[in-house]
């Protein structure tokens, strides 16, 4: 039979429990927050044995706590520097290419599982059932192993890319930079207003990571890639932006709101609806400037339907506790699929 632990939140004790080293024989379930953030914060524990919890496949587990899904969000611009560097010029390294593209990925998912951790330890995740993906809540994995595979992932990161930084001190310079906003950001969000605190990340996925890959692949970081870089970052803002205004309660209560949160619900509504409608102005106008295809305005026209949809959906939500609310992010990803492919057509067909 699992036991119960209640412990303060400051104490050594809670930490291990929190880390999963207490003990290598049993796992620590945290249950419930008491006062959360607060100087007097209670964390009440269940204690199972490892071997009594349920668990499906390791790999399963560990793509689930990577948040795998979410990955195309930096292969994309890759592929898309790539594809111009191809048309351009058949002289590219590709050494250089592929030891860049994998650092990319271990770095997304050094700073993904990271990101866990800290939702684990501020107690966020506790507190707000759809953050996180479960995987320390459930038991599946201990923080403490999810904090030294993040590690690895950034080692690994690093040594792919020493090669590229020997021969780019610019590139090195440049990533260092990008590093130290990471982990600021990470670590130190509370401390951060909530609008630096989500433009940040779309800084970094968009201008900074487009050069970074540009440098990698020693393609000239001209006004349209940087145009481009910006549209992306727009696109990556909305998305975080989706996930805030599902979590509009959540992060008030939890004292971590994002831009949108700290809107109230009416001007969340409206905010999130015409960040959307300026993102489909400029991704047309852009290719109205590059003269596309006939096909691709036909599925434009169906990105603007579901648009409509979606601007409806949203103006609707009438409650942050609402069921209402909860499909606004799903439909509003679906949109960001439909733009991405929309994109990614457009570039073949011109190919």
């Amino acid at each position: 039979m699992p036991s119960i632990k209640v412990c303060e939140r400051k104490s050594l004790e809670c930490q291990k429990y929190l880390d999963g080293s207490f003990s290598k024989q049993q796992t620590a379930i945290p249950l419930e927050t008491l006062s959360l953030q607060d100087t007097k914060e209670i964390v009440t524990f269940e204690i199972f044995e490892t071997s009594q919890i349920v668990k499906p496949s390791w790999i399963k587990i560990w793509l689930q706590a990577m948040q795998i899904k979410d990955l195309w969000m930096i292969l994309f611009p890759y592929f898309l520097i790539l594809n111009l560097k191809i048309s351009q010029t058949s002289n590219f390294n590709f050494l250089n290419c592929v030891s860049s593209l994998f650092a990319l990925i271990f770095l997304f998912l050094s700073f993904r599982l990271q990101n866990e951790c800290r939702d684990h330890f501020s107690g966020r995740d506790r507190f707000n059932p759809f953050l996180g993906t479960r995987v320390l809540q459930k038991g599946w994995l201990k923080a403490y192993q999810v904090q030294r595979a993040a590690w690895v992932l950034l080692g690994l990161a690093g040594a792919l890319s020493l090669p590229i930084f020997i021969f780019n001190p610019i590139l090195m310079l440049l990533s260092a930079g990008t590093f130290l906003i990471l982990i600021s950001f990470i670590y130190f969000q509370s401390k951060i207003s909530p609008a630096i605190r989500d433009i940040l990340p779309g800084i970094v996925i968009g201008p900074i990571l487009w050069l970074g890959i540009c440098a990698c692949g020693e393609q000239p970081f001209s006004k349209i890639i940087f145009l481009q870089s910006v549209l992306w970052s727009w696109l990556y803002l909305f998305h975080r932006h989706l996930k805030h205004f599902r979590d509009l309660f959540f992060d008030d209560s939890t004292r971590a709101a994002g831009w949108i949160s700290t809107l109230g619900l009416d001007k969340a509504r409206l905010f999130l609806v015409r960040w959307w409608c300026f993102a489909l102005l400029i991704f047309f106008l852009e290719f109205f400037n590059k003269n596309a295809s006939l096909y691709f305005w036909i599925l434009g026209l169906g990105v603007c339907a579901t648009s409509f949809l979606f601007a409806r959906k949203v103006l609707k939500v009438k409650s942050p506790l609402g069921s209402a609310i909860r499909e606004v992010p799903l439909q509003g990803y679906r949109m960001l699929l439909a733009m991405v492919f929309l994109w990614i057509f457009e570039i073949l067909t011109h190919a």
